[in-house]
Order: C-alpha cells, then sequence, then structure tokens
C-alpha cells in the first residue's frame, strides 16, 4: 500500500519517471495498492496510460465547494463505498461554520 496523500502535484518530468519506475516494478514486485490520491494525481490517471501500473486505487479525495461558504474542500472517499456502476457522488457530511455548511 503506498500513501498519495502528501503528492499535491506532479510535473511532466515527474509523471514521465513514475511511469518508467513503475514499469520496471512490475516485472518484480506485486501489484501495489494507492491509497489517498489527490485530485490533480486522479487527473493523471485518467490522463496517462499505465500511470497505476498494475495498482489498484483504493481510495481518493474528491473535491467539493460551497457556494454558501464560499469555501472548498476534499473529501476522501474509499473506492469501494463508490457501490456498482453507475457511481454517484458520495454526499459530502455537512460541517457547521458560522451558520453555513458544506454539503
Amino acid at each position: 500500500m503506498i500513501d498519495l496523500g502528501e503528492v499535491e502535484r506532479i510535473n511532466s518530468c515527474g509523471v514521465r519517471d513514475w511511469v518508467n519506475w513503475l514499469s520496471k516494478l512490475r516485472t518484480t514486485a506485486p501489484a501495489r495498492c494507492w491509497s489517498s490520491a489527490r485530485p490533480r494525481f486522479v487527473a493523471q490517471i485518467n490522463l496517462v496510460n499505465n500511470f497505476t501500473g498494475n495498482g489498484v486505487v483504493k481510495s481518493f479525495y474528491v473535491p467539493y465547494f460551497c457556494p454558501e461558504c464560499d469555501e472548498e474542500k476534499v473529501l476522501l472517499v474509499e473506492a469501494t463505498d463508490m457501490g456498482p456502476p453507475p457511481h454517484e457522488p458520495p454526499t459530502c457530511a455537512r460541517r457547521v461554520r458560522s451558520g453555513h455548511g458544506l454539503r
């Protein structure tokens, strides 16, 4: 299990090195599990072929915006909580702050 929670961005050189590293690992290591993938990391998963290698994403952050508070936040979602397709976006728990909340 590799925790990606602190990886907030990756540039094109990083993407290339990441994919090359995973290619080398594929022949010598078992499949990996990725957890706490940030939105920019998930974007790369969707754009770059073999970005997860033979690994599986177990959890990822989903961006949310509350227009009442004018505040953004991210919600950690477990892939298993998504249920079968078609997937519905998870609800964000209400957080009270100065009379407003995120829904």
